[in-house]
C-alpha cells in the first residue's frame, strides 16, 4: 500500500516501540511441551502441539519456531490461561539469544525505546535484567497485567493506539503482522532490517 508511511529511526520525532520475543531476541525456550493449555476466544480452549494451535473450535495457528523469521499464520488471536503466564514467569530470559540486527537498529534511535510485549508483569523483573544486557536505551516496558486474558491483539493495538496519541510518529517492530495499524505508526518486521551502514 503506497500510503503506508515511512520513517528514519534516528530521526528525533520517532518514537520507536518492539515486541521483544523473536524480535530482539530468540527465546532459549521456544516449543510444547513444557507450554500448558490456553483459552481461544470461541472455544472452551486449546491443545498447544510443537507445529501449532490446534483449537477444538476449528482453525489452526501455525507456527514453525524452527526458524528467524517465525511463521505464524491464524485466523483469529489467541488469549493465554493463567498457567500460561506462571509458566512463562518461571522461564529464565537471561538465557535469551539476541538478535544482532534488530539490537543494532534499535540502537540508532535518539531515544530510548519503549518495550510492547504480551508477557504478563510476573515476567517484568526477568524481562528487565535482559534488557540490561542491550546496548540500547529502554524507556517504558509495557506488559499485560496480571488476569489480562484477552487476546493478544487487543491487548497490543491499545497500546499503540494510546502510544499513538502521544508521539507524532512511531516505528513498531512486531515478528506478527498486526491487523490494525494506527496513523503515524510504521510496523517492520525485524526479518526485514540489516545492520546500519557507517553513512555514507
Amino acid at each position: 500500500m503506497g500510503s503506508e508511511p515511512s520513517y528514519d529511526v534516528r530521526d528525533p520525532r520517532v518514537r520507536v516501540v518492539s515486541d521483544i520475543d523473536f524480535t530482539v531476541c530468540i527465546p532459549a525456550v521456544q516449543v510444547a511441551p513444557l507450554i500448558p493449555p490456553c483459552l481461544a476466544p470461541d472455544s472452551q480452549g486449546c491443545v498447544l502441539v510443537a507445529d501449532g494451535y490446534s483449537f477444538p473450535g476449528g482453525g489452526l495457528c501455525v507456527a514453525d519456531v524452527t526458524r528467524f523469521p517465525k511463521v505464524m499464520d491464524c485466523g483469529y488471536r489467541d488469549a493465554f490461561s493463567e498457567s500460561f503466564y506462571e509458566w512463562m514467569a518461571s522461564l529464565t530470559f537471561e538465557d535469551d539469544r539476541p538478535i544482532d540486527t534488530t539490537v543494532s537498529f534499535l540502537a540508532q534511535s535518539p531515544h530510548p525505546i519503549t518495550i510492547l510485549s504480551n508477557r504478563n508483569r510476573q515476567c517484568e523483573a526477568g524481562t528487565r535484567r535482559f534488557l540490561t544486557r542491550l546496548p540500547v536505551g529502554v524507556g517504558d516496558v509495557i506488559l499485560r497485567e496480571v488476569g489480562d486474558y484477552r487476546p493478544l491483539w487487543a491487548f497490543k493495538v491499545e497500546q499503540i493506539h494510546r502510544l499513538a496519541k502521544q508521539f507524532a510518529a512511531i516505528i513498531w517492530l512486531d515478528d506478527q503482522c498486526p491487523p490494525v495499524i494506527p496513523p503515524g505508526v510504521q510496523w517492520i518486521h525485524p526479518a526485514t532490517l540489516t545492520m546500519p551502514n557507517q553513512d555514507g
